[in-house]
């Protein structure tokens, strides 16, 4: 449940443990824990861990639940007590190490590691995690740059995507030690400064879901931002159902690969565009068809093969939709969404006046003046936890599969490269970050 080498001391004994209890609570509620620990001495159990690990129906040693055993069945309670909580938030160290964005700019100019940061305090709604692993996503690369000083809060915590370990569930429906992924979202980022590229965070309860057992916390920590992207644009933009056809531009992107797993699970056709290097990766995810989209043009090659059997909806994971749906309405049904991920606005502000003119002529402008007569949509992304756990049974049934790119370490060099790696677009899967 907890790695080797984890950074978590406990009290040497359970007499040790009373002394803090006597602290901290009064003599009625550390009473209970007392025979609760005089029982566990008895069969043997000498350290909060065990203690722990029997408070959670987990026998010593062992990291899932199992048939209650005796000591179980004598203290009869499967949920970690307010007392034993508290002792084990008391082991904490003082500070912990945290990446934050100090100033607007590329991250060789404008991020720091500070390793004495204050462990935060509990707030309600929120559990303290122990964070493990963090996923990189373009979103965070794209807005340290991007997004100006007054509206974001500085410093700020980095990333968003993370799989770690309960340490303090506060009275949420998980358990210490349980190990979770999830996310911080944007919004707590730009108001809060609160990221994931730290050691211990605060995440709401919302925003976390049990880690599958079958995929590593690499692959786990890779799956929120994009997966929810993927499954909130299928199904709650485009309502893909059964038997629908379905266009992806950009099947090789992360966003693309969860979305084609998602639409055959939905029980959708799906074609897709990525070169031809990466067609049989792309094709083990599930694609009906792939086009080499450097071999051909792409807006005109669909319009020559597929309109006689138009799509359902396109989903443009690459954000080309100057190029692309303008030339649309051909291969998508006069009900059809032509949903897009993102734009990419060019550098300076003359050259972003004119692409923003020619976005409005060309996915603004209404059909009586000539625009497209298809309805398109930016894809939104918000959190929401049920959505969340059906990504995580897709996991554990092995139906949504993570493919990791690179892992970096936590220090300067190893973040640098993770960054730069980002900035190549040429990640085949996650980039992810370990944290000591």
């Amino acid at each position: 449940m907890f790695p080797s080498g984890s950074s978590l001391a406990f009290p040497a004994s359970l007499s040790s443990i009373l002394g803090h209890a006597h602290r901290d609570h009064s003599e009625k509620e550390v009473t209970p824990v007392r025979r609760k620990l005089e029982c566990c001495a008895k069969f043997g159990h000498s350290t909060p861990m065990d203690v722990t690990l029997v408070t959670l129906d987990r026998p010593a040693g062992q990291t899932s639940p199992k048939k209650p055993t005796r000591l179980q069945q004598l203290l009869r309670i499967n949920r970690v007590s307010p007392v034993l909580s508290d002792l084990f938030m008391a082991s904490l160290p003082p500070v912990q190490q945290v990446w934050l964005q100090k100033r607007r700019g590329d991250h060789t100019k404008s991020i720091e590691l500070n390793t004495q940061a204050p462990i935060p305090a509990l707030e309600p709604g929120h559990v303290l995690v122990r964070v493990r692993a963090v996923a990189l996503n373009p979103l965070g690369v794209k807005t340290m740059s991007t997004i100006p000083s007054f509206a974001r809060k500085f410093p700020t915590m980095l990333e968003n995507d993370l799989c770690g370990e309960i340490l303090n569930p506060n009275d949420s429906e998980f358990q210490i030690g349980d190990e979770v992924f999830g996310m911080s979202t944007f919004e707590d980022c730009l108001k809060k400064g609160r990221g994931a590229l730290g050691q211990y965070i605060l995440v709401k309860t919302e925003n976390l879901a049990h880690k599958p057992k079958n995929i590593t916390a690499d692959e786990a920590a890779g799956i929120t931002l994009a997966g929810l992207t993927a499954y909130q644009g299928l199904v709650d933009q485009c309502k893909i159902t059964a038997g629908q056809r379905l266009f992806i531009n950009g099947g090789n992107s992360t966003v693309g690969r969860f979305a084609i797993q998602i639409a055959k699970n939905l029980g959708a056709y799906v074609v897709t565009s990525c070169s031809g290097e990466n067609a049989l990766k792309v094709k083990s995810f599930g694609a009906d068809e792939i086009i080499d989209y450097k071999r051909v043009d792409l807006p005109s090659y669909l319009v020559k093969n597929y309109t006689s059997n138009p799509f359902d909806a396109i989903y443009d994971v690459v954000g080309n939709i100057l190029n692309f749906f303008p030339r649309s309405a051909p291969v998508l049904n006069p009900k059809g969404l032509f949903l897009t991920i993102s734009i990419d606005l060019p550098k300076g502000l003359g050259s972003k006046m004119r692409f923003l003119f020619l976005l409005f002529n060309v996915a603004v402008r209404p059909t009586w003046l000539g625009g497209v007569n298809r309805k398109w949509k930016f894809v939104t992304t918000k959190s929401n936890k049920t959505q969340l756990n059906t990504l995580a049974k897709l996991a554990s049934e092995e139906k949504l599969r993570v493919d990791v790119d690179s892992t970096y370490g936590f220090d300067q060099a190893g973040l640098f490269a993770a960054f730069d790696r980002m900035k190549t677009n040429k990640a085949c899967g996650k980039i992810v970050v370990h944290v000591p």
